[in-house]
């Protein structure tokens, strides 16, 4: 094989990479599959701490004992909490360390997406 021949296979190989890299965990935002959310408070201690990373992932259905990320619109943020329920087609969600239940009830649409990995600290980074 030539010389420019081996640089066209490292490169493909290093562009098949890049791309098989943001199918996997390409921010929502650039419309890859991921939503990135960090961690703030206290309400999913002892499991997730402030300043944690969580990255979300859409999924197909959402059932009770996920660990959510979802759009509260009464505190115009988005929140990562526990499905306990569902009552009329919306979740009931609550934070692990909470003693009550949230006030909001997220629509399907609500959720941004399920936990899929936590990156511990890392949350820093974007928060800055």
């Amino acid at each position: 094989m030539t010389k420019n021949g081996k640089r066209y296979l490292g490169g493909a190989a290093l562009a098949a990479a890049a791309l098989a890299g943001y199918l996997l965990i390409g921010p929502s935002q650039l419309g890859g599959p991921v939503t990135y959310v960090a961690v703030t408070g206290t309400s999913m201690q002892p499991h997730l701490h402030t300043g944690d990373l969580v990255i979300v992932r859409k999924a197909p259905q959402y059932n009770v004992g996920d660990v959510v990320a979802f759009r509260n619109s009464q505190l115009r943020s988005t929140v990562l909490h526990r499905i306990i329920g569902v009552e009329d087609g919306r979740f009931v969600l609550q934070g692990d360390n909470n003693d009550f239940v949230d006030t909001y009830r997220a629509r399907p649409e609500d959720i941004v997406g399920r936990k899929w990995l936590v990156l511990g600290k890392a949350g820093k980074v974007i928060e800055l």
